[in-house]
């Protein structure tokens, strides 16, 4: 009798054994959009009209609302990405100086292209008119060059190949509104149409 409860309890703790060894897997989606573990907490799910005193739009549904990194930014969104593919980051802000065409060349400056090619040959850019504001919108892909120091116009870079450059510029009678998109290029690609749908929405309020 012994013998048979001590044989038991050995097959009672390989069993057991077995269930903490056992490996989770986690299975992804492909085409499903997936966010970083370590942003989960930090962020939002957004949707909806966002009123921004000159200027309203509407948050298209998957984009997530974050806190702004920075007091210049009015708005920051997580464009999660597909996969093992990294999120692309969307910023709102104003009251910069300067034309347009000048912030556009200061954002190309930020990408160079590994095969030598010029970028300013890489971009397309249009201007299109959204409830009677003038907007521009550009696209251009490189590897960008990220400044460790975002409010100094020089310093150390870190340097991100295959990505894409998105974004719109409105202009309203208080100034220029910018709406930034940079990440990896299939990240962009995914939410293009997000984003165009994001543009059509602006309105003066």
């Amino acid at each position: 009798m012994k013998d048979a409860f001590s044989i038991l309890s050995l097959i009672f703790l390989i069993v057991l054994s077995g269930f903490g060894c056992k490996s989770e897997k986690k299975v992804t989606d492909g085409n499903k959009p997936s966010i970083p573990n370590q942003v989960l907490e930090q962020v939002k799910t957004a949707k909806g009209s966002v009123s921004r005193g000159e200027i309203s739009y509407t948050v298209p549904e998957g984009w997530i609302r974050q806190k702004p990194s920075s007091p210049m930014r009015h708005d920051q969104f997580l464009l999660p990405g597909l996969a093992d593919t990294q999120p692309a980051e969307l910023a709102v802000f104003s009251g910069i100086g300067g034309s347009v065409e000048a912030n556009l060349s200061r954002w190309y400056g930020q990408f160079k292209q590994p095969d030598g090619k010029e970028t300013k040959d890489l971009i397309k850019q249009k201007k299109i008119q959204v409830t009677g504001l003038t907007v521009t919108v550009v696209f251009l892909t490189g590897t960008f060059m990220k400044s460790r120091a975002p409010m100094m116009m020089a310093g150390p870079v870190d340097e991100f190949g295959g990505y894409a450059l998105l974004a719109a510029i409105a202009e309203t009678e208080q100034g220029l509104w910018f709406f930034k998109a940079t990440g990896p290029e299939d990240t962009i690609n995914h939410w293009q149409k997000s984003f165009d749908e994001f543009v059509q929405s602006f309105h003066v309020d």
